[in-house]
């Protein structure tokens, strides 16, 4: 019998470990976290579908945002567009977004993100300001409007306040579509800690802080952020923009005579508390060094597609023992399936390959799942990433009679959950904190469901 503020998730085969298990029961404890797991149990009547359990898809990076923004800069708008131009309509975009539409697009990203399997993100935030450039009176405004939306929903957050300061590796001045995004040192200190506060009060609520990229932060700035908060959180999840797009590597080559990562790893002790996003366009030398220092790379495979930033090097990253998280970014697309299928896919077209990430061990579904759960905990700094006991409760649910995987189980069912979309998704739910979210639910705030 389960002990007051416990209760117990039944499935028919769950990914526990690195092993497949039938008839499992997990027993949720205090906090969300697992305190048992059995297999081989006989299913209570209630559970009358038989459910798939795998560690919870984890979002390493988002700008909520930017899910308004979604699909409205797809026209020429000059003889070569770019991210660089892409970048100018979304900052005009920005300039018309007011306080209270940030809660409303972020719970609206939040559920479509529950809905779709994930069940943590991280926010990489740096709208600060309002839309004249001015401080809120609540410094944390629009940080406080991302955490309320998450817990609204039922979805975990990292939220990670980002600084943001200069236009350019030159300390160009910010442009006028940047006016967001400006705090000056204490205030950026300032807001960490009132994010801090308000995470304390929240379940599946944790705080990072983000650097948004060499070029917006000077790198004497930055570490004097980093110093003032690490010390009261040593393990703190930092993320930061590197090496996404050719130009910033030219323009880092011509200002300190160094590529992006190089220089990042001359300038930060970067270590295995660091996420970064992107790191598209690396040398041998620069591969090796964010290997070493076990650093996690967050891919966006659908924004970066979108934005034609280029591929990033995931056959030699990976075999090198490499760590990646996915992450949805512009929030063009919310889905965990096809940045998995366009890590892998994007590998096969440049090498005219099949099975590019596969190993002897395991196919491409599984390692791609096995490497983006446990290197999406370790980005986001959360004690998950795989079922375990002590580990929290947080897992994707897959109905395995979904007319995609065709009766499929174990690892083939995860190629085929990872590699055939036909029609609606085969995510039958999530749980998050060991609370038990339908799909069919997720965008009726006022459902909770037990299994």
């Amino acid at each position: 019998m389960n002990q007051p503020g416990q209760k117990t998730l039944h499935f028919a085969s769950a990914l526990i470990g690195q092993e497949w298990r039938n008839d499992v029961a997990i027993e949720v404890g205090e906090g969300g976290l697992i305190s048992a797991i059995l297999s081989e149990v006989k299913l209570p009547p209630s559970a009358t579908s038989p459910l798939v359990a795998i560690p919870g898809m984890i979002n390493v990076h988002s700008h909520a945002f930017q899910r308004a923004f979604a699909g409205l800069s797809e026209y020429v708008t000059a003889e070569r567009d770019s991210f660089w131009t892409w970048r100018s309509l979304m900052f005009d975009f920005l300039m018309r977004v007011e306080a209270e539409e940030f809660y409303q697009v972020a719970r609206q990203v939040y559920t479509e993100m529950l809905a779709a399997g994930y069940t943590s993100v991280g926010e990489f935030h740096y709208v600060h300001l309002d839309t004249q450039g001015k401080v809120y009176s609540r410094i944390d405004e629009l940080a406080a409007a991302m955490i309320q939306a998450a817990e609204d929903v039922g979805l975990g957050i990292c939220l990670l306040p980002t600084l943001y300061q200069r236009g350019g590796f030159k300390n160009e001045p910010l442009v006028a579509g940047q006016r967001r995004f400006f705090l000056n040192l204490d205030e950026y200190i300032k807001l960490v800690e009132r994010c801090r506060s308000l995470a304390a009060e929240r379940k599946n609520c944790r705080v990072g802080v983000a650097l948004h990229s060499l070029r917006a932060v000077d790198p004497i700035i930055g570490n004097q952020a980093l110093t003032a908060l690490i010390s009261s959180d040593p393990k703190m999840p930092i993320h930061i923009h590197v090496a996404e797009q050719v130009p910033e590597v030219e323009a880092c080559l011509e200002t300190h005579g160094k590529r992006p990562v190089e220089y990042l790893f001359e300038q930060y002790p970067v270590n295995e508390s660091w996420c970064l996003i992107h790191a598209t366009h690396l040398a041998d030398h620069e591969l090796r060094a964010i290997v070493d220092s076990r650093a996690v790379v967050g891919l966006c495979p659908s924004t970066e597609a979108n934005l034609g930033d280029g591929i990033f090097r995931a056959r030699d990253f990976l075999n090198a023992g490499g760590r990646i998280g996915i992450g949805t970014d512009s929030n063009v697309c919310i889905d965990p399936r096809e940045e998995l299928r366009l890590i892998e896919t994007v590998q096969r077209l440049q090498y005219r390959e099949r099975a590019v990430l596969a190993t002897v061990q395991h196919s491409v579904g599984r390692r791609l799942i096995d490497e983006t759960a446990m290197g999406g905990a370790a980005a986001l700094g959360l004690n998950a990433g795989e079922l375990a006991v002590g580990k929290r409760c947080d897992m994707t649910v897959i109905d395995p009679q979904h007319p995609s995987l065709d009766g499929a189980v174990g690892d083939r069912l995860l190629d085929r959950f990872v590699f055939c979309n036909h029609g609606n998704s085969p995510i039958a739910g999530t749980v998050v904190g060991g609370n038990f979210r339908r799909t069919r639910d997720c965008f009726d705030s006022s459902h909770s469901h037990g299994m």
